[in-house]
């Protein structure tokens, strides 16, 4: 893609969700919505430059340490 083309992007992702033998398994998949600049799409996944990520429930960045990228396979993205 070129560089002086770039695409803003909003995507709308569900994380996976971890807990361990005995809990209680969570009842909703958080959904988290990245903002940034598109740098590549292809069937697996998008590619998202300097990618702003919050949690839609809670409001609350993610992760704690901003990344350069972001690398989200389509099959978690709903929008």
């Amino acid at each position: 893609m070129n560089r002086n083309n770039l695409n803003k992007a909003r995507i709308l992702w569900q994380d996976a969700i971890s807990y361990k033998t005995g809990d209680k398994i969570p009842q909703s998949v958080s959904v988290f919505e990245t903002t940034g600049l598109l740098i590549e799409e292809n069937d697996d996944y998008v590619i998202v430059e300097k990618p702003i990520t919050t949690d839609t429930k809670t409001g609350k960045g993610y992760p704690d340490k901003q990344p350069n990228f972001f690398l989200i396979p389509k099959v978690a993205i709903i929008e």
